[in-house]
């Protein structure tokens, strides 16, 4: 009994094209996992350089208790050091100063010396009151009167300075006198001063210059002012005059800002700095 069942035979020609299919798709597959390592590789470089470039940072508070060197010095040498080292010295850094007790001192940020992979030196200076400058007048080579009028807004005592100078090109006989008005602490009304309370320069005297300089406290009620004014006089007098010559006169009138204090030992405040990576 023979066996019908068909025999199948498998060419040379067609295990050939099998083989070079096979070849293609791994191939193709290796170039494909070769793209997208190499696409991979770069979308974490891109993601590194990313990471590189947001700035870290570091902070740090310190509280300081000012000592009796310190006032000496005038300032206080205060380490600070970061909550973290920095692996380098590249980085930049400021600082702020909250006053501890008592909370009215008069202390600035001064310089940031030191640096160091742990921390820097913050100098805090002792500023002590601060004058507040209200006017401040300049007038070079002049041959007229002046006046300026200032407000006053807070009761309290005022600083006023003068400074009036000759150009020696007016007469022995001629003079110029500075005056102030302002209302004092009675309130009873404006009071005014000048000659011979501040004296004068005349239109000719010794050397190239003759000047005069004042330095005077002044009481001056809030809602009033302070009016500076110059004339021209016979010299010696109060007589005005009509002739004139050429001076320079500047003034400046300040107070003094309440409610701060200069540091005593003892005192402290509270450092807060932070530092960026450069």
């Amino acid at each position: 009994m023979s066996n019908n069942q068909p025999t199948i035979y498998m060419n040379q020609n067609t295990s050939s094209g099998l083989l070079i299919a096979v070849t293609v798709i791994v191939v193709l597959l290796i170039v494909a996992v070769i793209i997208l390592g190499v696409y991979s590789s770069k979308i974490t470089n891109k993601l590194q350089k990313a990471s590189r470039h947001i700035p870290r940072t570091r902070t740090s508070q310190v509280e300081y208790t000012i000592t009796q060197t310190d006032i000496d010095n005038g300032y206080s040498i205060v380490p600070i050091t970061w909550h973290r080292p920095w692996e380098h010295t590249h980085y930049t850094s400021v600082f702020s100063i909250v006053n501890a007790n008592p909370v009215t001192l008069s202390l600035s940020p001064g310089n940031s010396n030191n640096y160091t992979h742990i921390g820097f030196d913050a100098i805090v200076e002792f500023t002590g009151p601060q004058p507040q400058i209200l006017q401040s007048i300049n007038h070079i080579a002049i041959t007229s009167d002046i006046s300026s009028t200032t407000p006053i807004s807070v009761s309290g005592l005022y600083s006023i300075s003068i400074y009036i100078a000759s150009h020696n090109n007016g007469l022995n006989t001629q003079a110029v006198q500075t005056y102030i008005s302002y209302t004092d602490a009675s309130g009873s009304g404006v009071q005014t001063f000048g000659f011979p309370v501040i004296g004068q320069i005349a239109g000719s005297g010794v050397g190239p210059l003759n000047s005069q300089n004042f330095n005077l406290p002044l009481y001056c009620i809030a809602g009033s002012n302070i009016t500076i004014t110059t004339g021209f006089v016979t010299y010696g007098t109060d007589t005005p005059i009509g002739g004139s010559f050429t001076y320079d006169f500047s003034s400046q009138i300040s107070n003094y800002i309440i409610g701060l204090q200069s540091p005593i030992a003892g005192d402290q405040f509270i450092v807060n700095a932070i530092s960026i990576e450069i």
